[in-house]
Protein backbone atom coordinates (compact mmCIF):
# COMPACT_ATOMS: atom_id res chain seq x y z
CA UNK A 1 0.00 0.00 0.00
CA UNK A 2 2.88 2.37 0.78
CA UNK A 3 4.22 1.98 -2.75
CA UNK A 4 0.84 2.99 -4.20
CA UNK A 5 0.85 6.16 -2.12
CA UNK A 6 4.32 7.10 -3.35
CA UNK A 7 3.39 6.43 -6.97
CA UNK A 8 0.17 8.43 -6.61
CA UNK A 9 1.95 11.34 -4.98
CA UNK A 10 4.56 11.30 -7.69
CA UNK A 11 1.84 11.34 -10.35
CA UNK A 12 0.10 14.26 -8.65
CA UNK A 13 3.39 16.15 -8.46
CA UNK A 14 4.01 15.49 -12.15
CA UNK A 15 0.56 16.81 -13.04
CA UNK A 16 1.09 19.93 -10.93
CA UNK A 17 4.50 20.55 -12.47
CA UNK A 18 3.06 20.30 -15.98
CA UNK A 19 0.15 22.55 -15.06
CA UNK A 20 2.42 25.22 -13.59
CA UNK A 21 4.75 25.00 -16.58
CA UNK A 22 1.82 25.49 -18.97
CA UNK A 23 0.53 28.46 -16.97
CA UNK A 24 3.95 30.08 -16.97
CA UNK A 25 4.05 29.86 -20.76
CA UNK A 26 0.70 31.60 -21.18
CA UNK A 27 0.96 35.26 -22.00
CA UNK A 28 -0.76 37.46 -19.49
CA UNK A 29 -1.03 34.87 -16.70
CA UNK A 30 0.18 36.52 -13.51
CA UNK A 31 3.39 34.93 -12.26
CA UNK A 32 2.62 36.00 -8.67
CA UNK A 33 -0.48 33.81 -8.70
CA UNK A 34 1.56 30.87 -9.99
CA UNK A 35 4.10 31.34 -7.18
CA UNK A 36 1.35 31.46 -4.57
CA UNK A 37 -0.24 28.31 -6.00
CA UNK A 38 3.14 26.55 -6.01
CA UNK A 39 3.59 27.50 -2.36
CA UNK A 40 0.17 26.08 -1.53
CA UNK A 41 1.02 22.89 -3.38
CA UNK A 42 4.28 22.60 -1.45
CA UNK A 43 2.37 22.81 1.82
CA UNK A 44 -0.26 20.34 0.63
CA UNK A 45 -3.00 22.98 0.63
CA UNK A 46 -3.67 23.25 -3.08
CA UNK A 47 -6.69 21.01 -2.63
CA UNK A 48 -8.25 23.55 -0.29
CA UNK A 49 -10.51 25.70 -2.43
CA UNK A 50 -10.54 28.47 0.15
CA UNK A 51 -6.72 28.71 0.17
CA UNK A 52 -6.59 28.87 -3.61
CA UNK A 53 -9.32 31.50 -3.76
CA UNK A 54 -7.54 33.63 -1.14
CA UNK A 55 -4.26 33.44 -3.07
CA UNK A 56 -5.92 34.53 -6.30
CA UNK A 57 -8.07 37.23 -4.69
CA UNK A 58 -5.17 38.70 -2.74
CA UNK A 59 -3.17 39.08 -5.93
CA UNK A 60 -6.13 40.48 -7.84
CA UNK A 61 -6.52 43.11 -5.13
CA UNK A 62 -2.86 44.03 -5.42
CA UNK A 63 -3.25 44.41 -9.18
CA UNK A 64 -6.25 46.72 -8.79
CA UNK A 65 -4.40 48.92 -6.31
CA UNK A 66 -1.43 49.40 -8.64
CA UNK A 67 -3.43 50.20 -11.78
Amino acid sequence: MERDTRVQQSLVEQILDETFRALEQRDGFDTHIIEKLKALAGRGRLGKARSVAEAVRANAGEQNETT
